[in-house]
């Protein structure tokens, strides 16, 4: 199982199941902070959840072996 969504977890045999991580959310998140710190904001400490997504592909059993 991948935790990136890599184009290659479709390339390989069986297909990688994966989580799909909202990259363009992470990095618009991370500009943004990066934006409000040099305009002289203080952040301090903070946390944030963002959504992902499981896809399920053939590498994952889609029934129980017996």
């Amino acid at each position: 199982m991948g935790f990136d969504n890599a184009e290659l977890s479709t390339m390989l045999t069986p297909t990688l199941t994966t989580v799909n991580q909202p990259r363009y959310r992470m990095g618009y998140s991370a500009c943004r902070i990066l934006i409000d710190l040099l305009a002289g904001y203080e952040l301090g400490s903070r946390s944030m959840v963002l959504e992902t997504e499981l896809i399920v592909r053939e590498s994952t059993a889609g029934e129980a072996v017996a």
